[in-house]
C-alpha cells in the first residue's frame, strides 16, 4: 500500500513540475532572442528584469510543488499508520498467539443438553511461572479470569474448586449442559497450567481411551504439573473395571494405585498429579461407594461474551505446591469445634434412622476441604455450607429416613437450628428435598 502511495505522489510531481519547468525555458528563450536583436539600454534593462522577476516566480513555483507532494506523501503515510493503530495490532513479542478453531455444528441431540459458548478469537500465551500463591488472590483473579474468558461464576465458586482438589482427587460436576462443565475444567486448567484430557465413557470404556494413557505418560513425565482427566459417562459408575481401580484410588490417595497396562508404560503405580472429574448426563443419585470418595460442586456459572483476546494466566500452580498448601491450611484455617459438633448432631439423627456415618476418611475430606475455602478467603459458616452440599447431603439424599408428621423436628428444621438458614444458601433446597422425600403423608 505504502508503494502505490508513493506512486501516485511521483505523479502528482510530474505534469506541475514539468509544465513549470517549460514555461521558464519558453520566457528564457523569448528574452535570449529580443535581447540578441540589440536593444536601447532602458529596455534591455527592463526586459532583463522582467525576465529574473518570472525566473524567481516560477523557480519558487516549482520548489512549492515538490515541497506540497513531499507533504501529501508524509500525510499519506501518517493516514496509513493511523490506519494500522486503530486496527487491533498487537507489538511484537515473544509471546504465542492461538486462534481458537470454530466448533462443528452440534447435532440435533446435542442442541438439547448444551447451550452455545462464546470463546476468545485470539490467545496469547505467556510464559509459565510456577510458584506458591495467595491463595485468596488467587481466587479473586480466577473469577475475573473466567469473565474474560466468557464464564461469570461468583466467589463461592473459584474457593469450591479449589477445596474439591483439596478433599479427593475424584470429584463430579453437575450443571444444567454438560458443556459448560467441560469449558469450566477447561479454562480452570489453563489458569492452574494443569494439562487437561477429556474421554466420553459413553462410547468406550476408561481402559481402551487413548486420552486416559496419554494423561498417564504425561503425569509421569511431569511430575510437578497437575493433570486432569476428565469423563464424560451416563452412569456414574461405568461398567469398567478399570474405574474400579480409581474408586480405591480416590478412597485410599495414601496408597499405591496398580493395574493392568501400567507396566507396559514402565509404571509401577498409578501417578498421584491426576485427578480425575465426572460429567455426569443426568443428575442421578450417587452409589454410597463413589460418594465416599468424591465430592460433588454444581456448576452455575453463566455464560457471557468474553474478550476477543486473552491472555493465558502466567501465574501457575505445581503439584507440589497444592500439596503443600492443603498440608498448610489444615494447620492454620481450620473450622471450629463449635460447628463441627453440630455437623456430629447431624450425623447423629441420621444415624438414627438409618445406617449413615461419617468415618475417619470421609471426616479428613471434610476437613480438607473446609480449610481450603477459608483458606481461599471464605467465612467458616460458607465452608459447612458448601461442604454441606457437596458432600453429606448428597449422601444422605439416598437414604429412607421415614418420620411421621407429628414426630417433630424433621432434617430441615434441625439444619434451621443448628446452623441457621441464613447461612444455608446452598444446602437449602436439598435439605428441603429430602424433607419431603421422608415425609410420609
Amino acid at each position: 500500500m505504502e508503494q502505490k502511495m508513493n506512486e501516485a505522489s511521483k505523479k502528482n510531481i510530474n505534469w506541475k513540475f514539468w509544465v513549470l519547468l517549460g514555461i521558464t525555458v519558453l520566457i528564457n528563450g523569448a528574452a535570449t532572442v529580443i535581447l540578441s536583436l540589440g536593444v536601447d539600454g532602458d529596455l534591455f534593462m527592463g526586459v532583463l528584469f522582467l525576465v529574473i522577476f518570472l525566473d524567481i516566480f516560477l523557480i519558487m513555483g516549482m520548489i512549492s510543488v515538490y515541497s506540497e507532494s513531499g507533504r501529501e506523501r508524509e500525510t499519506s503515510l501518517d493516514a496509513y499508520a493511523s490506519l494500522l493503530e486503530g486496527m487491533d495490532y498487537l507489538e511484537p513479542s515473544h509471546e504465542e498467539i492461538y486462534f481458537e478453531k470454530v466448533d462443528e455444528v452440534a447435532t440435533e441431540a446435542e442442541e438439547e443438553e448444551t447451550v452455545k459458548i462464546l470463546r476468545p478469537k485470539a490467545i496469547i500465551a505467556k510464559e509459565s511461572v510456577f510458584r506458591e500463591p495467595v491463595m485468596e488472590d488467587y481466587c479473586n483473579s480466577l473469577q475475573e479470569y473466567m469473565a474474560e474468558w466468557g464464564l461469570r461464576i461468583d466467589r463461592s465458586a473459584a474457593r469450591e474448586i479449589f477445596s474439591c482438589l483439596a478433599a479427593t482427587k475424584l470429584n463430579i460436576l453437575r450443571g444444567e449442559h454438560r458443556n459448560i462443565s467441560k469449558y469450566f475444567l477447561d479454562v480452570f486448567g489453563g489458569y492452574i497450567g494443569a494439562h487437561s484430557y477429556n474421554e466420553n465413557l459413553q462410547e468406550k470404556p476408561l481402559s481402551a481411551s487413548e486420552a486416559f494413557w496419554k494423561c498417564l505418560r504425561s503425569a509421569a513425565a511431569n511430575a510437578h504439573i497437575i493433570h486432569f482427566m476428565i469423563l464424560e459417562t451416563e452412569n456414574l459408575i461405568p461398567g469398567d473395571e478399570l474405574f474400579l481401580h480409581l474408586i480405591a484410588y480416590a478412597t485410599d490417595p495414601l496408597l499405591p494405585c496398580y493395574f493392568k497396562g501400567l507396566t507396559q508404560m514402565g509404571l509401577n503405580e498409578l501417578p498421584q498429579n491426576i485427578w480425575f472429574f465426572l460429567v455426569p448426563k443426568e443428575a442421578d443419585e450417587i452409589p454410597k461407594e463413589l460418594m465416599d470418595c468424591s465430592s460433588i460442586m454444581q456448576i452455575d456459572a453463566k455464560v457471557t461474551e468474553p474478550q476477543e483476546t486473552v491472555y493465558q494466566n502466567e501465574d501457575k500452580l505445581s503439584n507440589q505446591h497444592l500439596l503443600e498448601i492443603i498440608r498448610d491450611s489444615a494447620e492454620t484455617h481450620y473450622v471450629s469445634e463449635e460447628l463441627w459438633k453440630k455437623i456430629d448432631e447431624l450425623e447423629e439423627y441420621v444415624g438414627s434412622r438409618s445406617s449413615f456415618a461419617l468415618d475417619n476418611r470421609v471426616f479428613r475430606q471434610l476437613e480438607r476441604y473446609t480449610s481450603m475455602y477459608i483458606l481461599c478467603g471464605g467465612e467458616e459458616q460458607q465452608a459447612v455450607d458448601c461442604v454441606l452440599s457437596s458432600k453429606i447431603l448428597p449422601a444422605i439424599a439416598g437414604l429412607a429416613l421415614p418420620r411421621k408428621p407429628e414426630e417433630g423436628d424433621g432434617i430441615f428444621a434441625l439444619c434451621e437450628r443448628l446452623f441457621g438458614l441464613e447461612n444455608l444458601t446452598k444446602s437449602r433446597v436439598l435439605l428441603k428435598q429430602i424433607e419431603e422425600k421422608n415425609v410420609e403423608t
